[in-house]
């Protein structure tokens, strides 16, 4: 299975106080939901992304884990 530490997508954290085995996901695929410009409305309307969002629309974040995987899975350039 394709996982997010085998992903071009993923970048792992790497400061001291955060656990090393999980990192962001820089696809573009997954959209915060506040404030969407046009283009990223219409990108919704195919149904395969992740939104995310916070209570107050100030900030909002995920991590995912190194052993995770998703449809949106692209090898890593070597």
């Amino acid at each position: 299975m394709n996982r997010c530490k085998n992903c071009k997508y993923f970048k792992r954290n790497i400061r001291e106080w955060e656990n090393k085995k999980y990192g962001e996901c820089k696809s573009d695929k997954f959209l915060y939901n506040v404030c969407l410009t046009d283009e990223e409305k219409n990108k919704i309307e195919k149904g395969d992304m992740l939104l995310y969002a916070d209570y107050e629309s100030y900030s909002a974040s995920f991590e995912v884990g190194e052993d995770f995987g998703c449809i949106h899975f692209s090898n890593k350039e070597e």
